[in-house]
């Protein structure tokens, strides 16, 4: 059976918009998605990724240029997953196998299990506490960032966060978790209340986007460098703002 050119665009871009959900930077998307299609025997292939959208157009023997658009909508952090495509894609380039097998593999990967929520509370509690007692807390504090912690992960898995902006939603977490730090802090739970607020910011953080936007930056990628750069830095003053808020409206007598 003769390859379908279009089918086949259509399997590596499953691919490439995975990887970038998964948490992968820009110009690895990019360079996996060139190197499967060039595997091909692909005259030419022209790929343009941003943190919204992707566009690739492939020119075949024929001269018949084929292209395909991908809109991107979220972007999570899932190494596992990640890891599996980069596989997948070295797999691609190496064998060539049918676009069947393309399939195949990939729905296999997006059928992998994902991190059952007792291990993301237990994640989120560790994380929380660790940082509390790196940045001057005590076993008491870090009992409190545990307890904040547990609301924050429960806030970060609600079926709603996916329909709300991911500024004002993180916002909002921000400004509970600060409320419920307060809390227990005014009935006696905790002696260092910044320590506290310190490793329940840990948790929300955009971090991994953080980093790949500076990758992105090094590597020349520089729209999309700094298009993810501002949409972290945003993300992070909307943490910043949800917890000042809360200080401010039940914290000023703890900070004089």
């Amino acid at each position: 059976m003769a390859l379908s050119y279009h089918r086949l665009l259509h399997a590596i871009l499953d691919i490439g918009e995975a990887m970038q959900n998964s948490g992968a930077e820009i110009s690895r998307v990019e360079d996996s998605i060139n190197r499967m299609c060039m595997a091909y025997g692909v005259r030419r292939v022209n790929s343009f990724t941003i943190t919204a959208n992707m566009v690739v157009s492939l020119e075949v023997d024929d001269d018949t240029v084929i292209t395909q658009t991908r809109r991107l909508r979220q972007c999570a952090t899932d190494m596992t997953r990640l890891d599996r495509l980069n596989a997948l894609s070295r797999y691609i380039c190496a064998h060539k196998p049918p676009v069947e097998e393309i399939q195949r593999r990939y729905a296999e990967i997006q059928n992998l299990p994902q991190l059952s929520k007792l291990m993301t509370y237990v994640g989120g509690v560790l994380t929380a506490a660790g940082f509390t007692v790196f940045f001057g807390g005590n076993l008491w504090d870090a009992l409190a960032a545990s307890l904040l912690a547990l609301l924050v992960e429960s806030m970060m898995l609600l079926p709603i966060r996916r329909q709300m902006n991911p500024l004002f939603y993180l916002f909002g977490t921000a400004f509970c978790t600060g409320l419920g730090a307060l809390i227990l802090y005014s009935m006696g739970l905790g002696n260092h209340l910044d320590a506290i607020l310190i490793g329940c910011i840990m948790l929300t953080i955009p971090g991994l986007a953080i980093t790949n936007a500076v990758r992105d930056l090094l590597s020349g990628d520089t729209f999309s460098g700094l298009s993810r750069l501002c949409e972290s830095l945003l993300q992070a003053g909307g943490i910043a703002c949800g917890f000042a808020l809360a200080i401010y409206l039940l914290g000023r007598g703890f900070y004089g």
